[in-house]
């Protein structure tokens, strides 16, 4: 784990009420058989909206990458943020994820939770299944919540009074506690992960990534902040110690494209031992950070003198 880790908190509950439920075989929705393809063919009901209202759905197979960018919703769960060309043409933004199918085997996770979506995405063996409802574009769940309360109406009309500076202060207090609690959720994903639990801190990490500020900006201008880059490079970490070499690659570089660049540790972090053991990751990292002298020169000058290696 890198040492340049941000000050944390107590432990708080990121992802918490997912692993308690995962723990006791609630919130597993479904077991079907699979296919030979390795997608499940029987899947569970969605469930129904509001009274008198329909909720579309549809399923989505295929296999990572599946061109879909998720985000975590205002309300907790997962939703689409936008789509690439290589996306089921079904997949819009907005739309919600209700099932996911688990990392291995035929099961069917019902969609409770951020980090426990990627989790399932980035393991799972074969082809990857969704059950998905169809919002219409609709993003308010991935909108900041906008409330015309006295300050817009100053704001409106030119003005500064009162109730601007009441909900400066609110907001300001808002803030500061969300970014305790981020703390606290970082530091029970480190507890999960120092206690052996890789599984559960991966997803714990996960969630911490997805509780990252809308646009934010640091002192430096940075667009990610660095409690993001840290919980991003342990995520790859958590995956390195499950041996899901595949996974822990695509979120170490996750990590770097966020400029996390601490290169001199990943390259000798014994928790990044397991990827470094792949031609890939030598590919990942001198993409990076690129080696001060090439490797094929130096074969090439071994040769000349008559080096054996």
């Amino acid at each position: 784990m890198s040492a340049r880790r941000p000050a944390v908190g107590t432990a708080g509950g990121a992802g918490g009420a997912w692993l308690a439920r995962r723990a006791t075989g609630a919130g597993l929705l479904a077991r079907a058989s699979a296919e030979p393809s390795g997608f499940v063919d029987k899947t569970p009901e969605a469930p129904s909206g509001p009274p008198g209202e329909d909720v579309e759905t549809y399923e989505v197979r295929g296999n990572r990458p599946l061109g879909i960018n998720f985000a975590k919703g205002n309300d907790g769960r997962v939703y689409v943020k936008s789509v690439t060309s290589t996306a089921d043409p079904q997949v819009k933004p907005g739309d919600k994820v209700l099932f996911v199918s688990a990392s291995f085997g035929p099961e069917v996770w019902e969609a409770l939770n951020y980090g426990q979506v990627m989790y399932a995405i980035r393991t799972r063996a074969g082809g990857v299944y969704l059950k998905m409802e169809a919002r219409g574009g609709d993003m308010t769940p991935l909108e900041e919540a906008v409330d015309r309360t006295q300050a817009q109406i100053e704001s409106a009309g030119g003005n500064y009074g009162i109730g601007t500076r009441e909900l400066q202060q609110t907001q300001y207090l808002e803030g500061k506690a969300l970014e305790r609690q981020r703390r606290q959720d970082f530091q029970d994903a480190l507890d999960l992960y120092r206690s052996k639990d890789f599984e559960g801190a991966l997803i714990a990490f996960e969630n911490v990534k997805a509780s990252e500020p809308a646009n934010y900006i640091s002192d430096n201008f940075s667009r990610v902040s660095d409690i993001y880059k840290i919980a991003a490079y342990n995520v790859s970490c958590a995956y390195a110690a499950l041996g899901q070499i595949e996974a822990g690659l695509e979120a170490l570089e996750d990590c770097l494209e966020a400029g996390y660049d601490d290169y001199s540790n990943v390259r000798k972090d014994p928790n990044l031992a397991r990827l470094r053991e792949v031609e890939e990751f030598k590919e990942l990292i001198n993409r990076y950070d690129e080696p001060i002298f090439n490797e094929n020169i130096l074969k090439g000058i071994k040769n000349i003198f008559g080096g054996n290696n």
